[in-house]
């Protein structure tokens, strides 16, 4: 089995990284894995995670993801104050937005391929 692996993409700390993220599905879909794997820290913010997560979103093969501690950080006070807090985004949100995207969250459970 062969797996394409990556971390630490931190989408939404500059343009720069936002804008290596098409380049980086591309090189993925070139290597034509059987999985890729995004080990952790995405993005900050929950909108973040989405846009770092969209350019692979068509890759044809299983993705995998593990949210890091930077995917948690809560986003503001006003977050706090809807019980939006880090537990929240790992077991609610991130879930979600992976699913929506077509990765598989191994947070929350194993995966077989």
């Amino acid at each position: 089995m062969k797996i394409a692996f990556t971390s630490d993409i931190h989408g939404d700390i500059t343009p720069q990284n936002r804008a290596l993220l098409p380049y980086l599905a591309a090189q993925v879909e070139r290597l034509a894995p059987d999985a890729f794997v995004i080990a952790g820290d995405v993005a900050n913010s929950l909108r973040g995670w989405r846009e770092a997560l969209l350019p692979f979103q068509s890759l044809p093969i299983s993705k995998l993801i593990v949210p890091g501690n930077h995917d948690v950080w809560i986003e503001s006070q006003n977050a706090l104050r809807r019980s939006q807090d880090s537990d929240w985004k790992y077991r609610v949100a991130l879930p979600e937005i992976a699913r929506d995207l077509g990765f598989h969250y191994l947070a929350g459970d194993p995966t077989v391929i």
